[in-house]
């Protein structure tokens, strides 16, 4: 895939359960993703993201967050 942009807007979809991104060229994790309060698998590994934003601590139900293969320099 060669998504490399996440609007902002994708914090308007509160029932999504799953959101599968890996292997993309995303490098920013927008902050809108904290409002994503029903998320219980998120799969962003083998990406360009470099931090980590601290409102993924509002994703209380997630079970499996993968994140491997990414460029990581900040985290919460």
């Amino acid at each position: 895939n060669n998504i490399s942009f996440l609007s902002e807007k994708i914090g308007n979809l509160i029932n999504l359960n799953k959101l599968a991104l890996n292997s993309n060229l995303i490098n920013n994790i927008p902050i809108e993703f904290g409002n994503l309060i029903n998320l219980k698998f998120l799969l962003l590994s083998n990406n360009n993201i470099n931090k980590i934003p601290i409102e993924l601590k509002n994703l209380t139900k997630l079970e499996s967050f993968l994140i491997y293969k990414n460029n990581i320099k900040i985290t919460p």
